[in-house]
């Protein structure tokens, strides 16, 4: 026999550097294996919505799905305890929310009264204000000091006369602030009637005058509203005997 016809009868060896797998861009396909188990869980779902749990509990083939697994394969989610204030909780910042609006007010008026007594001498000119325009700005401090305390005297202190004497009204005897309104107003009397007589002839205003009749109401105006913003306090509301939802009432 020829050695052409022994190599051909030989079975050639597979050359490992031609078996290259070509990887195949086609999906992977799924087996019926592993879309049992999707397919079963929506199947428990939808029959557990249209009949109702208890039905799953009576066939036997889905009762082992319905077993709760032991407890070292759960996994138990602790909810955050989150602590709501109580009714009359004594950290509630609404226990201060009467005396902190009532001070935004009030440091309005101290700004206007400031305001006035530093631009007296002249110091309006440089704020490019003419002395008819200053005074009239001037008298928004007594409209406003005006309006806020007949809203007070009218809605608000007769509900805190309830239980805080200091708020009272009376022919014989008055609160300390109803007393300290009176005073207030015997200033502002003469400040609006300098300022109209200056508003009519310009010559007679002076700025020494002007803050002499602010000196005089000066101290029971600003200790009045130091005292009032106290007196609606946190400390205070609860030593009177208010309750939180009292206070919401309150119209301010």
């Amino acid at each position: 026999m020829s050695s052409a016809q022994t190599s051909k009868s030989k079975p050639q060896q597979p050359n490992p550097a031609r078996n290259t797998t070509v990887p195949s861009s086609a999906p992977p396909k799924h087996s019926r294996e592993s879309l049992f188990g999707p397919l079963l869980a929506v199947s428990i779902a939808l029959v557990a919505i249209v009949f109702g749990p208890s039905v799953l509990r009576r066939l036997p083939a889905f009762t082992p799905l319905l077993r709760t697994p032991p407890p070292a394969s759960r996994t138990v989610f602790t909810p955050p305890q989150w602590t709501m204030p109580g009714k009359n909780d004594d950290n509630n910042p609404r226990w201060n929310g009467l005396a902190t609006h009532m001070d935004q007010f009030h440091n309005h008026f101290r700004y206007e009264f400031n305001r006035v007594y530093t631009l007296a001498d002249g110091g309006f000119h440089k704020e490019g204000m003419s002395l008819p325009r200053f005074l009239r700005e001037a008298q928004q401090l007594s409209h406003h000091l005006d309006m806020h305390h007949r809203i007070e005297e009218a809605y608000i202190f007769p509900i805190l006369a309830k239980k805080m004497p200091q708020f009272k009204a009376g022919a014989r005897e008055q609160g300390r602030h109803l007393r300290s309104h009176k005073a207030i107003h015997a200033g502002l009397d003469k400040y609006d009637e300098y300022l109209k007589a200056c508003l009519a002839d310009s010559s007679k205003f002076n700025p020494a005058t002007l803050r002499e009749i602010l000196d005089g109401f000066r101290e029971v105006l600003f200790t009045h509203l130091d005292e009032e913003v106290h007196d609606l306090g946190a400390e205070s509301m609860k030593a009177a005997g208010w309750t939180l939802d009292e206070l919401r009432k309150i119209p301010m």
